[in-house]
């Protein structure tokens, strides 16, 4: 049994007992940070013994209760983060299974319906719950509902649609619906109505241009911040004690992993501001072509405007794609800037400005030699590279924080020394330096080994900021209690079901014995020498003038099958009118045949 949850309730309930309230979720997270090199199996679970146990619980309640402890509060940003994503993530499924239930009950109900109200009824509803307005307590909203619905599917048109198949229905009403959506978003952009349709392509923009200024203020004195602690941890004119070099890098760390997410979040919100230029942009030429129709004619084919308003919805559901991860960005931006200055910071503004003052330029790496001298082939030397392409550990420089014990962020600009790829697992990887690049490149598992994990254990908080999450055990079992189970075998067959008659196969003269078989061929031979010989034809065959013959023969004119005057007619019914036009009338049509 995973006893994951009996741990984490433990440690909640010892820091309960110093003082320290502390969530479920972070213990979790915590514990789970601290068994990165334990061997697991391949389930991702590990077994421990008691002591183990017990050793982890006083070590996790050690350290979360804490005061002003930069890297408790890393851990505390790292679980916020990860916790909020997942459950924007179980919130936009369960929300996304509710809504396709709801409409699939819906389209039900008006599949099944017969009586014409009803369906017209059904239908208004369907609309407003797939323009995810059918909570709306405004009574202006279903009537311009009712009204567009009416525009595309008149009255007069219910009776001929509840008589067609469940699935014409269906595609029908997948139509309907984004038919009257665009209608009502037309009249609201012609100010001709619209009640209760929200301002969406305003309100993205603007959330978008505020949440991206925020991102980039903070993301700014982050770097700055994180870069005058990286000069100071690598001067060596500045004499630091071990204690306090600990705590800077504990400091050092939680502003790059401030500065990571702030990074992540400014991606995603760029990437989304391009693409609600896009859709603005397609946004505008369809309202534009849809006032140019309907300004030049008075009697408009559907063919010719139905479609567009078909576009104007979907274009619609995009602007609400965007505005949902506009939403869930400024949530999570909003999260990490509460963590912006969660302890008191030690770093020494003499010390900033004595080390950049010791900091000398950096020259500008020359690529063309670089790739000569790279001459190993498990790995490939890039001198440039996409900035959409994904860089292993978050684009940091893994051979730094083993070789220098400092974890620096891998060049991207045009100071660069270069990329490397590894084709064995098709990853990339940035450097801070020529000579940290070659050294990965001469030998790069012994970067990718088990050194590395022996690093992030030693300071967990290193786990989350590299993307090495992955590794993380997921169950916790108790060493010995744990059974393997030997997986079933699945076995894929092709079977299929008899519809027809099934013949039989059994043989009731079959014989095994062989004497028997012996015998039975004896007796054909032996019958094969007394065969009688005759000549009857049909006429005469049966027909003999005998005395003692009681009966006289038959005739052939006498055989009741042969004569058809015996044969009763038959007589059959019909219904006429199941089929055709709507007004047609049922009538009950006889008919007799002669044999």
């Amino acid at each position: 049994m995973d006893i994951t949850q009996t741990i984490v309730q433990e440690i909640v309930a010892q820091c309960g007992r110093h003082g320290f309230v502390v969530s479920n979720s972070l213990a979790h997270f915590y514990l789970m940070a601290q068994l990165l090199t334990e061997e697991k199996d391949s389930n991702m679970s590990i077994e421990l013994p008691p002591d183990r146990i017990e050793a982890l619980v006083d070590k996790s309640v050690k350290h979360l209760t804490q005061s002003d402890c930069p890297s408790l509060e890393t851990f505390k940003l790292q679980a916020s983060v990860t916790t909020m994503k997942q459950d924007q993530i179980n919130k936009t499924r369960t929300e996304g299974v509710q809504h396709q239930a709801k409409s699939q009950q819906l389209m039900q109900e008006i599949c099944t319906k017969t009586d014409a109200k009803q369906v017209a009824g059904d239908m208004t509803m369907y609309a407003l719950h797939e323009s995810h307005l059918f909570a709306s307590t405004n009574d202006l909203v279903q009537k311009e509902t009712m009204t567009a619905l009416e525009s595309v599917m008149p009255k007069a048109s219910i009776t001929p649609f509840i008589a067609q198949k469940f699935e014409d229905k269906h595609k029908q009403l997948e139509e309907l619906w984004r038919i009257v959506w665009g209608i009502r978003l037309f009249n609201k952009k012609s100010q001709k109505g619209g009640a209760g349709i929200p301002n969406l392509p305003e309100d993205t923009e603007q959330l978008l241009q505020t949440s991206l200024a925020t991102c980039r203020n903070h993301l700014q004195q982050a770097m700055k911040t994180a870069f005058h602690y990286q000069v100071v941890l690598s001067t060596p004119s500045i004499q630091l004690t071990d204690a306090r070099r600990q705590l800077l890098m504990d400091e050092y760390i939680n502003r790059k992993q401030f500065a990571v997410y702030l990074g992540n979040i400014q991606k995603l919100l760029v990437d989304r501001a391009q693409k609600f230029e896009t859709l603005k942009t397609t946004w505008e030429e369809l309202m534009d072509q849809l006032k140019s129709i309907v300004s030049q004619s008075v009697s408009i084919p559907k063919s010719a405007i139905y479609p567009r308003f078909i576009d104007l919805s979907d274009s619609w559901d995009a602007f609400r794609e965007v505005w949902t991860d506009a939403s869930n960005c400024k949530k999570i931006l909003d999260l990490v800037v509460a963590y912006q200055a969660p302890y008191q910071p030690t770093l020494q503004q003499s010390d900033v400005e004595a080390a950049l003052e010791s900091q000398a330029p950096e020259p500008v790496p020359n690529r063309g030699n670089i790739a000569q001298e790279v001459a190993n082939p498990q790995v490939n030397y890039l001198p440039d590279m996409e900035q959409s392409m994904p860089l292993e550990f978050n684009g940091f420089c893994i051979p730094s924080l083993i070789d220098k014990g400092l974890l620096l962020d891998g060049k991207k600009d045009e100071k660069a020394p270069g990329f490397i790829h590894l084709p064995v697992n098709n990853t990339y990887y940035a450097f801070s330096s020529e000579r940290l690049l070659k050294a990965f490149a001469g030998d790069p598992y012994k970067y990718l080994s088990s050194t590395l994990l022996d690093t992030c254990a030693a300071q967990t908080e290193l786990i989350h900021l590299l993307g090495m999450q992955n590794e993380l055990p997921r169950d916790i079992y108790l060493h010995g209690t744990r059974t393997a189970t030997k997986a079933k075998e699945v076995i894929t067959t092709d079977q299929y079901c008899q519809t027809g008659h099934i013949p039989s196969y059994k043989d009731h003269n079959y014989q095994w014995n062989e004497w028997e078989l012996r015998r039975l061929a004896l007796k054909v031979a032996d019958l094969r020498t007394k065969r009688t010989h005759h000549t009857q034809t049909v006429l005469s065959h049966t027909r003999r003038d005998n005395d003692t013959q009681t009966y006289l023969p038959k005739t052939q004119e006498t055989q009741t099958a042969q004569s058809k005057a015996t044969q009763p007619s038959k007589k059959v019914q019909y219904i006429k009118g199941l089929r055709g036009q709507p007004n047609q009338r049922v009538q009950v049509v006889k008919m007799e045949f002669d044999e």
